[in-house]
């Protein structure tokens, strides 16, 4: 939400105008009616579409295993399964992607599937970077396909795109129309003491032989 309220309302550009003295006033976008599309509506994708009824927004995702009872508890407009992929793109004002890497979602977006999404539109990305082809966001931001972006997570191959700051070898998180953060939309806050216990006693459990506490789907793994 961080990210998706950052891009719509300009807030790094216009501070970073601010700092110089200078006011940025043109128009930005309101969330209120528009369309948030979700990939993955597990429970990342699930907190996100309760925050995002707050705005008034118009919600649509996708799951592995769609169900009319989760759509109707969260309020969503539309609640498809994988074969409903080219509709949520098509529709999304904002397209938040919190898929799992799995053999059915790597590389599961690419040049295609960005090519139909609106131009106005805005991709915030907090999964993992393999869910897109390499590259693919920033040639969509460069050449007009969307209005922008929203990235945490990265590609680790040093063939690809990279946050470190130290390294600035692509220039991706510094057009206009994207706010990049390196990693940092997982438990990285103060108030995160009983995730990272429930890192530690899933690790503990795994060296033992043992099944993580929070397992969520056997057959792929995460």
């Amino acid at each position: 939400m961080g990210l998706l309220l950052a891009l719509a309302k300009k807030i790094v550009k216009r501070h970073g105008q601010m700092v110089k003295g200078a006011a940025d006033r043109s128009p930005s976008t309101q969330l209120s009616g528009k369309t948030l599309g979700i990939l993955g509506l597990g429970s990342v994708g699930t907190e996100v579409a309760k925050r995002a009824k707050a705005f008034d927004m118009r919600i649509i995702a996708t799951k592995r295993n769609p169900s009319t009872m989760l759509k109707n508890q969260l309020g969503l407009d539309f609640l498809g399964g994988q074969k409903d992929l080219q509709r949520v793109l098509k529709e999304s004002d904002f397209l938040v992607v919190t898929l799992p890497v799995t053999p059915e979602t790597e590389g599961l977006l690419g040049e295609r599937e960005l090519k139909l999404m609106k131009k106005t539109a805005y991709i915030i990305s907090v999964s993992r970077a393999e869910v897109f082809k390499p590259n693919v966001l920033e040639k969509a931001v460069k050449r007009g396909w969307v209005k922008g972006a929203g990235v945490d997570v990265w590609f680790l191959d040093e063939r690809f795109w990279w946050y470190e700051a130290s390294k600035p070898r692509y220039s991706f998180y510094g057009l206009d129309g994207v706010v990049a953060t390196p990693h940092f939309a997982d438990s990285t806050d103060v108030e995160s003491d009983l995730d990272l216990e429930i890192v530690a006693t899933n690790v503990t459990r795994v060296a033992q032989g043992e099944e993580p506490v929070n397992l969520v789907n056997k057959q792929p793994l995460y």
